[in-house]
């Protein structure tokens, strides 16, 4: 059976999707309670049955980019719309698969 709409296909129900975020220069400085905001991002994400998998800071467009867990692309969606109704930050969301998802993908075409 195929997957549902969001899952990746690994057999655990659940997808990969990254978040690249952009501060839009009303949240709080990078160096200000940083790592306050980190542990509040990953307990908000744990409420809608979402693991924050790893965080980068990044040079170019965007100034993070989030790696997460979840068991449908619904879950992050909800997630988004709760972080963007803080105004403070701007983000954009893609699913990814790893690279033997990737292999098996095309595989099957």
């Amino acid at each position: 059976m195929p997957p549902k709409s969001g899952q990746s296909g690994r057999g655990d129900g659940h997808a990969y999707f990254h978040r690249h975020a952009e501060l839009d220069g009303s949240g709080h400085p990078l160096g200000q309670g940083y790592a306050e905001r980190i542990q509040a991002a990953r307990e908000s994400a744990k409420k809608f049955g979402v693991e924050i998998k790893q965080i980068f800071l990044t040079s170019g467009e965007f100034d993070i980019l989030a790696i997460y867990e979840a068991p449908s692309a619904e879950h992050i969606a909800k997630l988004a719309m709760t972080n963007g109704a803080l105004g403070s930050v701007r983000t954009r969301t893609v699913q990814a698969w790893p690279e033997a998802e990737m292999v098996k993908l095309i595989s099957d075409l």
